[in-house]
């Protein structure tokens, strides 16, 4: 058991991460709206620190899902330290945008149970480490939430139909 966990660590593959990417900026939008910035968008105590946690969001989550996209288009892995660097900054940055300790820890046990579900399915084979620990770290971002749920079933329709227009283009390319 202990050299699956160790082959999982190091496993950075991936076959269909890139619908991750086609639908991260959809997806930041629904972040923002989940996000208890106030309401209150004078200039104002807080107000600097509203807008980079709002910025943050902006840029972190979109462009963290963008590099994995276009990472496993070229090379077919999702670096170690993508999904890392989505999973520590969200704990960062829901704190600094207000989010409840409690709400943190939900969000941080969803992204441990999709973990944990993605592990068996990579064990299992019908999934690389790469895009397993991506799915799990992007779960911690969405939470509990309805989100997740359509964001999973939006990323394994995507990706079927991407799996299935790549491996067409292949066979037509193959001598």
């Amino acid at each position: 058991m202990s050299k699956l966990f160790a082959r999982f660590a190091k496993d950075e593959s991936g076959a269909t991460a890139i619908e991750y990417g086609l639908i991260a900026a959809i997806m930041a939008v629904a972040l923002i709206a989940a996000f208890p910035f106030g309401a209150d968008a004078s200039p104002g105590p807080g107000y600097w620190s509203r807008r980079v946690t709002a910025l943050a969001l902006l840029v972190i989550f979109p462009f963290a899902m963008l590099y994995a996209a276009a990472s496993d288009l070229v090379t077919m892995t999702i670096a170690n330290r993508v999904s890392i660097l989505l999973a520590l900054a969200f704990p960062v940055v829901a704190y600094a945008a207000g989010m409840a300790p409690g709400a943190i820890g939900a969000h941080l046990g969803i992204g441990l149970v999709c973990l944990t579900v993605c592990f068996g399915m990579f064990a299992a084979g019908w999934m690389g480490g790469g895009d397993a620990k991506l799915l799990a770290a992007t779960a911690v971002w969405f939470g509990p939430t309805p989100m997740l749920l359509e964001y999973i079933l939006f990323a394994s329709i995507y990706g079927g139909l991407l799996t299935i227009g790549l491996l067409t283009i292949r066979a037509f390319l193959q001598p």
